[in-house]
């Protein structure tokens, strides 16, 4: 907005004197012109068109003062703002943060990562200092014609949900860069549901540094040492695991369930007795029975007893999915590695074909590498990739 100046008193010009000054006199001079014509037209003779009537009073010819103009001081104004830009820049908006819901486990979904050859690796396997590398143990098992890496990531002890998570990256990266899939699985204790259910979904959130996942995921359904061997608390905890975790993944994602064989319910009926089978047939969808024919034999004497590996596997099998009520795909993990012979590896591996199943191998990898016999060993097991 401008402002409006006020000239003071000592800087207004002074008024001239009406009477005295030449505008005055040249003023009175008109007015005596004009009154003697009139007076003429209203007493006087009438004028002819031969008598011009007397000649107007000639006026003098009075020189008038040049007037100087008025002299102002200069008045500094204010500048005028600068023109408003085309757009102004507004400050940002502060950010407003609201509760973000659970992020969703990305889907797992399909069979293959349980088909044909696999090979386990727990938590005694790697993670302690001058173990060996994960790259060095998946080189080794693309050697013998692996296709999965079953990968123990987490107890219901661990301290962390994901233990050891950088060899845990490691190993996803090394894998897939063989072609190798990978299945995460977790040992779950049922007396902690939330903290089963957190560790069980880190396995599918995971991702290495350079963006590698899981291909699948299995739930270990064995130890009741976290419900104190209480029976009834450890069926219960199981029902209730199962469906959680099944409600909690998204559509379409592929469960495995890592069980007891079904030769436990004759060896100890009354330590099994309850189990919830239809509960695991209900929610996961690919049963990977610890068919462990080993498990009886002397650890000293282990390598020259000859057990009956295909009849042990052919019961498992059966009574499983009996016991299930419904037919999952199954893909049973043998016996330990150390006291398997080769003729009952060469029973496993023909039972598996014979039944079906999607896969198999045995506990564990590194058990298996330490055998004087491995290699005859693995030229059995690559059977089953077909």
């Amino acid at each position: 907005m401008l402002r409006v100046f006020r000239l003071s008193p000592r800087l207004r010009p002074r008024p001239v004197p009406r009477l005295f000054s030449p505008l005055g006199l040249a003023a009175g001079a008109c007015v005596l012109g004009i009154a003697g014509v009139v007076a003429g037209l209203a007493g006087g003779p009438a004028a002819s068109a031969a008598d011009p009537g007397p000649s107007p009073l000639p006026l003098p010819s009075l020189p008038l003062p040049s007037l100087s103009p008025l002299q102002l001081p200069p008045v500094q104004l204010p500048p005028l703002p600068a023109p408003l830009p085309s757009s102004i820049p507004l400050p940002p908006l502060p950010v407003l943060v609201f509760p973000s819901a659970p992020a969703v486990a990305p889907v797992a979904s399909g069979l293959d990562p349980y088909r044909g050859l696999g090979a386990w690796v727990d938590l005694y396997d790697y993670g302690r200092a001058g173990g060996p590398a994960p790259e060095a143990l998946v080189a080794g098992m693309a050697q013998r014609g692996v296709r999965t890496l079953y990968l123990q990531t987490a107890r219901w002890t661990s301290g962390a949900d994901i233990d050891h998570a950088g060899e845990v990256g490691r190993f996803l990266d090394a894998a897939h860069a063989r072609g190798l899939k990978v299945v995460g699985w977790y040992l779950a204790g049922f007396g902690d549901l939330g903290g089963d259910m957190q560790r069980s979904m880190a396995v599918l959130r995971f991702a290495s540094p350079s963006g590698q996942r899981f291909d699948g995921f299995a739930a270990d359904i064995e130890d009741r040492n976290a419900v104190g061997h209480d029976q009834t608390r450890f069926n219960n905890g199981i029902e209730a695991y199962a469906a959680q975790l099944r409600s909690a993944v998204p559509s379409g994602t592929t469960l495995g369930a890592i069980v007891p064989d079904a030769k436990n319910n004759d060896r100890a009926p009354a330590y099994w007795a309850g189990f919830p089978w239809q509960s695991i047939g209900a929610n996961f969808d690919v049963v990977l029975p610890m068919a462990y024919w080993s498990v009886t034999k002397n650890l000293r004497t282990c390598l020259s007893q000859q057990m009956d590996a295909a009849g042990y596997l052919r019961q498992v099998i059966d009574e499983t999915r009996a016991l299930m009520g419904r037919s999952r795909p199954i893909a049973p993990a043998g016996g330990v590695a150390t006291c398997d012979t080769l003729q009952e590896v060469t029973q496993y591996v023909g039972i598996l074909m014979q039944k079906g199943a999607l896969g198999g191998g045995l506990y564990d990898f590194p058990a298996l590498e330490a055998r004087s016999d491995r290699d005859a060993l693995w030229g059995q097991l690559v059977r089953l990739n077909g």
